[in-house]
Parts: C-alpha cells; sequence; structure tokens
C-alpha cells in the first residue's frame, strides 16, 4: 500500500510540473521562470531590434544572478555561429517590413499562449503572416522563395540537412 502512495505522489508531481518542464526542454531556456526580471524580449535579445548587437544575451547577464551566491551558476555560452539554414528570414528585415503589430510572439508563441511560453519560430504564423493559405509542405514551389534560400545559396548546410 505504501508503494502505491509514493507512486501515486510521484505521478502528481510529475504531472502539475509537466508544463514548466516541457517549456525548459523546448527551448534549453526556461523563460517563464525568468518573467519577472525579463518582461520584454529584447531585454536579453536585443539583436532582434538592432542588428549590430547580439541576439544572445551577454554570459555577463546571466552570471549578474547565476553567481553561485544568488543563484545556481550556470554553464552556458552562446552559439559561436549561426545555424545552419536555408531560411531567408532576418528580424532586421521583418522590424522594417512590419507594421508595429508585429511582436516577438507572433511568431514565437502558439496562437493564444502566453508571451513567456516561447517557441521556435512557429510556421503556421509565418504562412498566414505571408497569406500563404496551404500547409507548410503543400505549398508550391515557387513559394518556397518568400521564406527559403534554393538550396545552392545554402551553402552552411550539409547534404544530410
Amino acid at each position: 500500500m505504501r508503494r502505491w502512495a509514493g507512486a501515486a505522489t510521484l505521478l502528481m508531481l510529475v504531472l502539475l510540473a509537466g508544463p514548466a518542464v516541457a517549456r525548459k526542454l523546448q527551448d534549453g531556456f526556461d523563460h517563464w521562470e525568468h518573467r519577472a526580471l525579463f518582461p520584454s524580449c529584447t531585454g536579453c535579445h536585443a539583436g532582434a531590434a538592432e542588428p549590430a548587437r547580439s541576439l544572445w544575451p551577454a554570459i555577463s547577464d546571466c552570471q549578474a544572478c547565476h553567481d553561485g551566491a544568488v543563484e545556481e551558476v550556470v554553464d552556458w555560452a552562446p552559439p559561436a555561429a549561426p545555424r545552419a539554414s536555408n531560411l531567408r528570414f532576418t528580424h532586421a528585415g521583418h522590424d522594417e517590413e512590419a507594421d508595429s503589430t508585429l511582436r516577438c510572439s507572433a511568431c514565437h508563441n502558439r496562437p493564444d499562449a502566453d508571451p513567456m511560453q516561447v517557441s521556435p519560430a512557429v510556421v503556421e504564423s509565418c504562412l498566414a503572416c505571408h497569406g500563404i493559405r496551404a500547409a507548410h509542405l503543400e505549398v508550391p514551389d515557387s513559394t518556397c522563395v518568400t521564406c527559403h534560400l534554393p538550396l545552392v545559396q545554402a551553402v552552411g548546410l550539409t547534404r544530410t540537412q
């Protein structure tokens, strides 16, 4: 009987922590946990609004709290290079072309999600904004160039990617 009670308690804890754990695993950083410290995306991701700046937070910004005394030390460094991709996207290009209603959450959140429940770009949102009325992989080939470079120009991609 005691074993069942322990298992039930463990199951209840997993179910209650599920959304928080899923958010953290989704993107490697728990945006939700930091929502009070950084209410604006550009507080950490200045490069999204200012192309001359890094898209990633400075390590010193993280270490201001994660110094071992205030919060646990974290071992993190920004990526050394952009991820290999065939996307034609730039944050600066969208900022220039979009009206003031386009916010980070328009691309990086599922509809009706809290702004701190961050996702990689939501493809369905990209398609809707660009007026493409088909599922991602069902659009005509000629439409692909709206978001993607031709593969011959995506020199950073490997054959497998």
